[in-house]
């Protein structure tokens, strides 16, 4: 870290309302972050978008002292501060129309600079958002690929996680300071992400609170440290809508699991796939394939590999299946059916079966197979 040179960099970030657009105006304008603290109110307010109450709050800015007792804690604590022209600054979110102008990490900072895609999704997943998930991370992660999203509740919990337990790196992004994880119960996933290689960054200051406000603001990390967003479930508005239009902005591959139009939880997929915003994945090689050749899934050569890999998989018996789905898997745990003889045995329509069969297929629980045969997977 050049500390004469993130000093004013961590100044500017204590400025109220200021982000970072306009921290690197008033740098362009200065000529450097440390000549905006010896500009006049006046020569302050020309810069665009700076009014008079920031423009007398920096010009008066005296509070050094604070500052550095800012870097001696983030020291403390091991974190990492890294300006735009810090050469570990991630190569990928230099080019977004919009880079922080200053990124607060914790862990290993060369997480930041590796082949990373992001996965993302609701607070609230169905079984099948549970599932693809999982099976998306995992082998998007055994594929050679960092998996990058925001620490939240639902998709994003499940991605870090399952990258964690596939032997991958993940990288979460805070829209808190560096020091407050948030949500609370996700500090011993975090601490597990730091301790595998991976790391937490943030572009608000320690001591920031998690305002609401300060989500969508750090969807554009998430996306813009990304080669691609893969949009797992969502429903027609919320965070991942946000992230997957930021990566449209910052010209970035976008990729949606189609969903039951009956299901509003992935009722936002469906509609990026509509229009066109989205390319619709059916697996993680659809993924791996826009991305390019250097990424293709792990062959499983090892029998005790091929047993973990087996073990890893989505297990339809620890699923929150309906009745209906459990009786359709236990018959087929007996051996592969006919659509026909399946509807027979549990007396059900066939449209109710079909139905039924197609969440099952999409979680990844039961293949159909030709002549209308089932047979159970995983």
């Amino acid at each position: 870290m050049n500390l004469p040179a993130l000093r004013p960099l961590v100044a500017l970030s204590l400025v109220p309302q200021l982000g970072s657009r306009r921290i690197r105006s008033l740098i362009q304008a200065a000529g450097s972050a440390e000549r905006v603290f010896g500009m006049s109110v006046t020569q302050i307010t020309g810069v665009q978008g700076i009014g008079d109450t920031t423009a007398k709050y920096i010009a008066s800015f005296r509070d050094w002292q604070q500052v550095d007792r800012m870097i001696e804690d983030c020291d403390r604590m091991g974190v990492v501060m890294l300006g735009l022209d810090d050469p570990h600054y991630p190569e990928l979110l230099v080019q977004i129309p919009d880079p922080p102008t200053l990124l607060w990490v914790r862990g290993e900072i060369s997480a930041l600079n590796k082949p990373t895609v992001a996965v993302v999704g609701t607070r609230d997943p169905s079984d099948y958002g549970r599932a693809m998930a999982a099976l998306f991370t995992r082998e998007l992660s055994e594929a050679g690929l960092c998996i990058v999203s925001g620490l939240a509740y639902g998709i994003d919990a499940i991605a870090h996680d399952t990258a964690l337990k596939s032997g991958g790196i993940t990288v979460g992004v805070l829209g808190s300071g560096i020091d407050r994880i948030y949500p609370g119960d996700h500090r011993p996933l975090a601490y597990r992400m730091i301790e595998s290689g991976g790391c937490l960054i943030s572009e608000f200051p320690p001591g920031t609170k998690p305002d609401a406000g300060n989500f969508p603001i750090r969807n554009r990390v998430v996306s813009g440290l990304s080669l691609g967003t893969v949009v797992i479930e969502t429903k027609g508005e919320g965070g991942s809508m946000i992230t997957a239009r930021l990566a449209l902005d910052q010209n970035r591959e976008v990729f949606a699991l189609p969903h039951r139009t009956a299901d509003l939880r992935g009722d936002g997929c469906n509609r990026l796939i509509q229009m066109s915003v989205a390319k619709l994945v059916r697996n993680s090689n659809d993924v791996l394939m826009e991305l390019g050749s250097g990424f293709a899934l792990r062959e499983e050569t090892d029998p005790q590999q091929s047993l973990e890999f087996s073990e890893r998989k989505p297990k339809w018996r620890s699923a929150e299946l309906s009745p209906l789905s459990v009786m359709i898997c236990e018959l087929l745990e007996k051996g592969q059916l006919h659509t026909d003889d399946l509807c027979n045995k549990i007396e059900q329509p066939v449209h109710i079966v079909l139905n039924e069969l197609l969440q099952l297929e999409f979680a990844g629980f039961v293949q159909t197979l030709p002549g209308k045969m089932v047979r159970l997977q995983g």
